[in-house]
């Protein structure tokens, strides 16, 4: 493994369990078995290192989600598997980022970075906009109806689910998982569905 993916592996792991926050760059080194100049050569300042974290863990979502893949099988099926690695997705990016929002200088760090990076937080919503566009184009989803504000209604439940579920530490629901994603994207599928 190259130097730049075990510094990777070794944030991932650290942050994920501690956030980022806590995490000191003396200990992503010694757990990435590297001298902390290794990571500025890498990554110049800690906040680089963990959006290169968070992307790490974007190609999972980036792969169920793509509009080449509009049409291939039920609308409602699709929408479940976005459903499903929009929360996986999100329940990385909690535990990591979370601590942010306790830390004020450390929040204005971030939203900095984030101005400075292309894209920013806002790309899944657009990933899921190219998707319910490319289904729109098909005839399976409903034209007229604005593609970002139907990828904010698939979304936006995945969020509160990731986020109530870690609050908690359990499933925020009576029902599994599952019969959460299974019930959103039914429900998303029948009122997206163009009137026959």
């Amino acid at each position: 493994m190259e130097t730049k993916e075990r510094i990777l592996e070794a944030a991932d792991r650290l942050i994920r369990g501690r956030g980022l926050a806590r995490v000191r760059t003396k200990e992503i080194a010694r757990e990435a078995g590297v001298a902390e100049g290794t990571l500025y050569v890498h990554f110049p300042h800690k906040e680089d290192l963990f959006f290169a974290v968070v992307e790490k863990n974007r190609p999972e979502f980036a792969a169920t989600v793509r509009p080449e893949l509009a049409g291939t099988r039920e609308l409602d099926v699709a929408l479940g598997e976005v459903a499903l690695a929009a929360m996986s997705y999100y329940e990385k990016l909690i535990s990591m980022a979370a601590p942010l929002f306790a830390d004020v200088d450390l929040l204005e760090r971030q939203r900095e970075a984030i101005a400075r990076r292309p894209g920013g937080p806002y790309r899944i919503y657009e990933r899921v906009a190219a998707y319910v566009e490319a289904e729109q184009r098909l005839g399976r989803v409903k034209e007229g109806l604005d593609a970002l504000s139907v990828a904010a209604l698939v979304l936006g439940p995945c969020f509160q689910y990731a986020f109530t579920r870690q609050f908690l530490g359990e499933d925020p629901l009576p029902v599994t998982e599952e019969r959460f994603v299974d019930d959103l994207a039914k429900t998303l599928a029948a009122s997206l569905a163009p009137c026959r």
